[in-house]
């Protein structure tokens, strides 16, 4: 299991189900909605933990 990092949501594509999540590091973390455990908006502050797919992908997303 990985280290939960922590970021804020920056973008929503709600008809591709997908958005991007900014972390602590100033990275920019893709992630799917199927992956998001809470009802989220832009600038919510999440938890989540990071798998490697063809790139950086958040999961297990939660408001924090």
């Amino acid at each position: 299991m990985s280290k939960l990092r922590v970021g804020t949501i920056v973008y929503i594509d709600s008809e591709k189900q997908s958005g991007v999540i900014v972390d602590e590091n100033a990275q920019d973390i893709t992630f799917s909605m199927e992956f998001v455990n809470d009802f989220v908006k832009v600038d919510d502050q999440v938890s989540f933990e990071i798998t490697l797919d063809d790139s950086l992908k958040a999961i297990n997303i939660s408001i924090l």
